[in-house]
């Protein structure tokens, strides 16, 4: 089993909220602000809780963590494959139909691969979540984080069911035109702003903990 240090422990904890604050516009309600700080105020982080709670749920929590990072990193590397696309489709470059497969594959795999992630990444700010409230209690914690997490992933879903009807599009054409491409590239850059956002947030808060 990995040893805890308890800062870690900590960080878990503020990484499932964190979305409360950055991902939900009703975090920005002073009552919703009030019940988060209601919520942690019940919270002792000793030792000893520190230490009951990561023996029980971190080597859970880990494994999933280590999922999720394994997610990112190859939607990363996915993603590096779209300046290419669009360089070929801007200087007005042929594509053949193996081409044209190629692309489609690379786009659709991306926004399914965040489809997901997310599913993941809510996954592991719940285990967080409640992990944290073993014992009982942070129902409406979870209830709020979770429609955080559902709306990021309506829109991604959104997002990615538009791409592969572009694509619908484009495989009657046999091309792809730079309009139909800034189609696509539009919404993947949606998806893209939504990863960012909590990449961006986690970021912080590991910052924030050094």
């Amino acid at each position: 089993m990995r040893k805890v240090k308890p800062i870690l422990l900590i960080i878990i904890i503020i990484i499932a909220i964190i979305g409360l604050y950055i991902w939900s516009k009703s975090a920005q309600d002073k009552a919703m602000k009030a019940r988060i700080n209601r919520d942690l105020g019940n919270i002792t982080l000793s030792d000893e809780k520190i230490k009951e709670v990561a023996e029980s749920a971190f080597d859970t929590y880990a494994t999933e963590q280590d999922r999720l990072e394994q997610m990112e990193e190859e939607l990363d590397d996915i993603k590096k494959a779209f300046g290419m696309i669009k360089w070929k489709v801007e200087f007005g470059e042929e594509s053949s139909e193996t081409d044209l497969e190629t692309y489609r594959t690379i786009v659709n795999g991306y926004a399914q691969m965040a489809v997901e992630w997310i599913k993941q990444k809510h996954y592991v700010a719940t285990l967080a979540i409640k992990g944290l409230f073993k014992n009982g209690g942070g129902e409406e914690t979870l209830e709020s984080i979770n429609k955080a997490y559902q709306a990021d992933k309506n829109e991604i879903t959104e997002n990615r069911n538009s791409i592969e009807k572009e694509w619908e599009e484009v495989a009657k054409d046999g091309k792809i035109t730079l309009d139909e491409w800034n189609k696509i590239d539009e919404k993947l850059k949606r998806i893209t702003e939504i990863k960012t956002k909590h990449d961006e947030a986690q970021k912080k808060v590991e910052e924030s903990t050094k």
